[in-house]
């Protein structure tokens, strides 16, 4: 959420709170503060260099046992061999060169890491001789390596361990030193020859070339620039299949050159140890990292349903929700985020809100309806009951007990922009846990919420004072506490809660169900309006986020801008609008007869995608490659793909590209190598190169790599849908062939072992599905012409099943099967 709006500004509606405060519980057998996991996490924190993969698994990397290494040393120079990297530590000129063997022939993958200690500032600065940077004392104890380089303050000890065969660990260490002869945090510099991606989500652009960027979870909205990063990782790779991931909960910061092929990392502490990562392409990349802090979780199906905004009360949100029904608009969830309870710390005052009742009974009429129910939760408490100016018992007691983050002046700190006092909840203390554990409780079990946006966690400061330490240490790991308790808890008690947080640390995509791409303003500009969220979502995917969303900006009075917006966000995999603030003449879903055409034909596209979403769901969450992908993911090889920014891949199939010009009707972009076909129009269009095509205001350019064959639900049943049923992929189901070139054989397979394959002959089309059970099915594909026959199991398909529609040139052939193959003849 954005900051609020000034108190004065805003109209006072009664507002009922019906929770009664939650009371004390005791640790005790069932909390999670009790827990080991929760008792390994607080002693890791205490560790002089507490590692986010243990905080976010539970668990630590151990080396291959048998790993074979061949190792090779010569004139100063150490050579060390496995099957997918090398490592060569030249100590003579004090580098380490990590080499991919897997792509090095043909593309030279390699990068160059030098050391340079720097001395900080004194107030007088003290002459010392320049020592030349040599490794020492190398020595060998199985599959580790350890040397030493001079520093000021005595030698600097590196560790080099290799892991696995495509993974190693660099650790470094610094003798503590005198305070006039404190070392300057540890710099290295990496030279490269490609182009380089990572750091979390970005909102600039996708590149990293000539970026400079503190990597620390921060908001700074309305920052011109936008350089910095809800969800700050410190992770980056390259096309060729390098990686480096440091492995700190301290700050450090990258510093890229005008290429984004060489950065210098500055870390502000030691110990610390660094993940050198070598595979055949990025997205294997993007596996080795989630493999070690943790794949995303897969979701319910009904987090890929459009979610829509509903406020202002019981019945104002009631008529919305059975309009929403009679405008045949598909939804899964409404997001109710003005409904408060201050003593569980549930709402958003900063709304013009009105009575709602028993929050269950409201709940439950919602549920009967067919909505899921999505709330607001927070990380911090205010001082007052606002937007009353009522003192809150809740804070009282946090103060009493000591259950928040304390600031540089012993008070309780939290977010500044708020108008009153505000105090962050300090997720290392066990009574605050368990005390979080009671309001999360209520509102899942009690209340029976399905989720809520589970805002903020990014600000805690340097000189805040946790239980645990100061905020050195915690400021960039408090996200990942705060998530990962938040999901331990309520998933325990409703594995289907979906909370989207906007907040993030390393580890974290295992811990958030979804992502939302934080506050943009409603504008076009790239840094902070509609073009930054584009780059967000595909930067977040860069980063082992998978279930992404961005707000659809509803709280401005450019229409265009808002259709534009809707347009994407349905191209996403998860659509939520959003009007935080609904000024005079804002532009919402329900603005006019056009918008509410509009944000219905993109919901019933959006939802008719399930199975496609639901699939590289489970996708993400074995593998760790997000479903909203940068085109390099697919196309490490490819140069261009590399540059491309404002569009994305969802999956394997299809490119979408987002209008992002005020005024634009048409779209330029880049198409990868291979042959394509336009969504919309069929016009086929062959890549490798740049494209313009038509982008009228009700159309987002989507292109369908030829070849594939594509799974949707029916769309006339897409707003009818039972989002509560675990088996929703069953049941009918469209498959789109998009048929290429004569020879050419795809396959798509949904997570229940459905699948089809699509392969193109002289002669037609050859499509064989398969299915654990009897479903209606309903072929679709493009066809010159009216095609000569169709045969289904090597019978011929009755007329009345299917019919050509020369207008659009498309064949649609109904029938009921399991298994089928389906044979469709093209006219001589």
């Amino acid at each position: 959420m954005r900051a609020p709006l000034p108190l004065r500004g805003i109209k006072y509606l009664p507002v009922t709170c019906l929770a009664l405060c939650a009371m004390s519980l005791p640790a005790q057998s069932g909390t999670y503060a009790s827990s080991a996991e929760y008792q390994g996490m607080l002693e890791e924190l205490h560790e002089p260099a507490p590692s986010p993969i243990f905080l976010a698994t539970g668990t630590r990397q151990l080396p291959e046992q048998d790993l074979k290494v061949k190792v090779h040393d010569t004139h100063g120079r150490l050579e060390l061999k496995t099957q997918s990297l090398q490592i060569t530590i030249d100590r003579p000129a004090a580098t380490l060169t990590l080499l991919n063997l897997e792509t090095h022939a043909s593309t030279h993958a390699s990068w160059v890491f030098s050391f340079a200690e720097q001395r900080a500032a004194t107030p007088t600065p003290v002459p010392t001789a320049t020592v030349p940077p040599t490794f020492t004392n190398l020595t060998r104890q199985q599959n580790t390596w350890s040397f030493s380089f001079p520093s000021p303050a005595g030698d600097t000890t590196v560790t080099l361990e290799l892991l696995h065969t495509g993974m190693a660990t660099l650790s470094i260490a610094r003798p503590s030193s005198s305070p006039s002869l404190a070392p300057a945090p540890l710099t290295i510099h990496i030279a490269g020859a490609d182009p380089c991606f990572g750091l979390g989500e970005r909102f600039y652009q996708a590149a990293l070339s000539n970026t400079h960027f503190d990597v620390r979870p921060a908001d700074h909205s309305g920052e011109p620039g936008h350089n910095w990063s809800y969800v700050a990782i410190p992770l980056v790779y390259t096309p060729t299949g390098l990686g480096l991931y440091a492995d700190t909960v301290f700050d450090t910061n990258f510093n890229f050159n005008d290429a984004g092929s060489a950065f210098n990392l500055r870390v502000a502490k030691t110990p610390v140890t660094f993940y050198l990562l070598s595979a055949p392409n990025p997205k294997v990349i993007l596996e080795q990292y989630t493999a070690l802090t943790g794949r995303p979780e897969n979701p319910p199906l009904w987090t890929f349903g459009p979610w829509i905004t509903a406020l202002q009360g019981r019945d104002a949100v009631l008529e919305e929700a059975q309009r929403i029904r009679s405008e045949d608009i598909p939804a899964s969830a409404l997001w109710v985020f003005d409904e408060l309870d201050d003593p569980n710390n549930l709402g958003w005052p900063f709304w013009f809100s009105s009575y709602y009742g028993d929050p269950r009974a409201f709940n439950d009429t919602l549920h009967d309806l067919g909505y899921k129910v999505l709330g607001y939760v927070h990380p911090y408490l205010r001082e007052r009951m606002l937007p009353y100016p009522t003192l809150s018992p809740t804070w009282q007691r946090a103060v009493a007990e000591k259950l928040l983050v304390t600031g540089v002046d012993g008070l309780p700190h939290g977010p500044m922009f708020e108008p009153v006092r505000t105090g962050n909840l300090d997720f290392t203390n066990p009574r605050t846990v368990e005390w979080w554990q009671e309001m999360l409780t209520h509102a899942a079990r009690d209340q029976a919420w399905d989720g809520w946006m589970e805002d903020f966690g990014e600000y805690v400061d340097d000189g805040d004072h946790l239980a645990a330490g100061d905020g050195t240490r915690l400021s960039e790991v408090y996200p990942l506490l705060y998530h990962k308790i938040s999901t331990r808890i309520v998933q325990a008690l409703n594995p289907n809660i979906v909370s989207f947080s906007r907040s993030g640390f390393i580890g974290t995509q295992q811990w958030s169900p979804m992502l939302w791409g934080g506050d943009q303003q409603h504008n076009w500009t790239r840094d902070l309006g509609l073009p930054s969220v584009v780059t967000a979502g595909i930067t977040a995917g860069m980063s082992g986020y998978s279930t992404w969303g961005p707000d659809i900006s509803s709280d401005g009075p450019d229409r265009e801008l808002w259709m534009r917006w809707a347009e994407f966000g349905a191209l996403t995999p998860v659509m939520r609008d959003h009007p935080w603030s609904r000024p005079k003449f804002s532009v919402d879903l329900w603005h006019d007869p056009g918008t509410i055409a509009l944000f219905r034909r993109y919901a019933i596209l959006h939802t008719s995608l399930l199975p496609y979403f639901a699939t590289y769901a489970a996708e993400a969450h074995r593998t760790g490659v997000p479903i909203l992908r940068h085109l390099v993911l697919e196309y490490p090889e490819d140069p261009r793909a590399a540059t491309a920014e404002y569009q994305y891949l969802l999956g394997e199939s299809l490119l979408v590209a987002p209008v992002i010009e005020q005024g634009a009707v048409n779209r330029k972009l880049y198409l990868p190598k291979g042959d394509w076909l336009n969504y919309w129009t069929g016009d086929h269009l062959t890549g490798g190169t740049d494209v313009t095509v038509p982008a009228p205001l009700d159309q987002i350019p989507i292109f369908v790599r030829a070849g594939s064959i594509l799974p949707f639900k029916p769309e006339k049943q897409t707003a009818t849908l039972n989002w509560s049923d675990p088996n929703l992929l069953a049941g009918p189901l469209v498959w789109k062939a998009y048929p290429n070139k004569a020879g050419d054989t795809s396959t798509f397979t949904l997570p229940d072992g459905t699948s089809a394959t699509l392969q193109t002959t002289p002669a037609g089309l050859r499509i064989v599905g398969t299915s654990p059970t009897v479903r209606s099915y309903e072929v679709v594909t493009a066809m010159d012409t009216e095609p000569a026959a169709l045969q289904l199991d090597n019978q011929p398909l009755p007329q009345q099943t299917w019919r050509y529609d020369p207008a659009a040139h498309q064949v649609h052939a109904t029938f009921a099967a399991a298994g089928f193959t389906l044979l469709i003849q093209r006219n001589p």
